[in-house]
């Protein structure tokens, strides 16, 4: 049963994996090509995005090496959870960009939109990077056993460590999360009878789900899987497999379908905005012709 459980987690992780890069990838296109002439306003989303991408690609890597052993699981494994570490920290600087967004909308317009962004991607791949450089330092000179377990190739203490420090920030994220529904909800309705911005509402509401799947998919799982752990005195890993690298690879593609319908709409949107503006102005021509032909 263990076994199968394995393989069963390892094939829905490569299915979602690779159905995730393609909906990112698509999300990419879209930001890049279809709205070209908008893309500033979709720094952070870009980021993201593009951080969901290279996880889902070192995920899948990571799981093809386990079903096939291609004896490169150091290589793979650090990469993905160093990846992993990555989103982690991308999400945490998502939540504050729009808890800027709210509090100092026009500051933030002006002179946080950038300065976040450029200190959000430094930090994304200052956590990647230092995260292959502490498993590095921590590998073992010559494995231990089963050199398909990534724990024969690091010491149990470099892998703990890094564990915890993951799981920390997801840990501090729930406030951040807690803090911004909660300034959403008033923000909403302080300007419910206003004209407000279009895009910062789907921004703001596109986070709110992003958030609240973090939550459900990632942090409650880990929590539970822990308090197993200590009580059972067992990796649950060890049982039914590698589950986190599922509950992230879930997590991404919620995040890139949702980010997919909300593109779409937009388009939808600013489609039928401009059909609309057109059509106004083509009326407008044929009177102004009218009244003169009168004349």
């Amino acid at each position: 049963m263990s076994a199968l459980s394995k393989l069963i987690i390892y094939w829905l992780t490569i299915a979602f994996g690779v159905f995730s890069i393609a909906a990112n990838i698509r999300n990419l296109i879209f930001i890049f090509a279809v709205n070209q002439s908008n893309t500033k306003q979709y720094g952070m989303l870009r980021l993201t995005v593009i951080v969901h991408l290279v996880y889902n690609v070192c995920s899948t890597a990571y799981t093809l090496n386990m079903i096939l052993i291609f004896n490169l699981i150091y290589l793979a494994a650090s990469l993905m959870l160093s990846t992993s570490l990555s989103v982690v920290c991308c999400d945490v600087c998502t939540v504050v960009d729009r808890i800027l967004a709210i509090e100092r909308p026009v500051v933030y317009s002006k002179r946080y939109k950038t300065n976040w962004l450029i200190f959000a991607t430094g930090l994304v791949l200052f956590a990647f990077v230092g995260n292959v450089i502490v498993y590095e330092c921590g590998k073992n000179a010559v494995p231990e056993g089963d050199v398909q377990h990534f724990r024969r190739t690091v010491s149990d203490r470099t892998i703990d460590i890094m564990y915890w420090l993951k799981s920390g920030i997801l840990l501090c994220n729930v406030p951040l999360t807690v803090f911004f529904l909660w300034r959403l909800n008033r923000f909403l309705k302080s300007t419910h009878m206003f004209v407000t911005n279009e895009s910062l509402k789907k921004a703001n509401q596109l986070v709110k789900f992003q958030m609240l799947a973090e939550i459900f998919v990632i942090i409650v799982p880990t929590m539970v899987a822990t308090v197993i752990d200590w009580g059972a005195n067992v990796a649950i890993t060890t049982v039914v497999g590698s589950y986190p690298t599922l509950t992230y690879v879930l997590y991404t593609s919620f995040c890139a379908v949702s980010l997919a319908i909300r593109l779409r709409n937009s388009t939808a949107d600013s489609t039928g905005l401009t059909f609309y503006i057109s059509f106004l102005r083509i009326r407008k021509a044929t009177r102004s012709s009218a009244e003169a032909i009168a004349q």
